[in-house]
């Protein structure tokens, strides 16, 4: 029930970047395991938006292409390696239209570090960063910081 709370405060937050800035999707960033696939969700359902998750994408078009059931994304990230795995992730968020203005996407752990910068230039999109603060104490303490690319 805390953590829930905590998302909730990332979604009451993500209501307010969405309501000031109409004519943009949000892009969700941030470490493995913030939370970013929840609160995408959440916020999405909330404002009436569609919701893309990277990860599940990729999950997808693999296992479609290779016909085999990958189930979560590090099973497919050790199947490919490193090099492969960023790869179909670039392939992936650049089939992603980010000029709908009702759409709320999640990228994977990492694609704000590899995948990110050569791919948003010149994009419509509010980014938001998703990060842990005191990570022993509060696991789930989410803070939002807005961004354009």
């Amino acid at each position: 029930m805390r953590a829930l709370k905590f998302y909730s405060a990332a979604v009451a937050e993500l209501e307010q970047l969405a309501a000031q800035h109409k004519d943009k999707s949000i892009v969700l960033i941030g470490p493995q395991n913030i939370g970013k696939t929840t609160v995408g969700r959440l916020a999405a359902a909330q404002l009436g938006y569609a919701c893309i998750d990277s990860d599940d994408l990729m999950l997808e078009c693999y296992n479609k292409q290779r016909h085999c059931n990958i189930v979560n994304i590090k099973l497919l990230y050790k199947k490919l390696g490193w090099y492969r795995f960023r790869q179909l992730e670039r392939r992936i968020i650049q089939s992603i239209d980010f000029y709908r203005v009702d759409l709320v996407v999640s990228l994977g752990g990492g694609a704000h570090l590899y995948s990110f910068g050569s791919l948003f230039r010149l994009r419509p999109a509010v980014v938001v960063l998703l990060y842990n603060w005191r990570q022993f104490r509060f696991p789930r303490v989410l803070r939002v910081v807005a961004g354009y690319l």
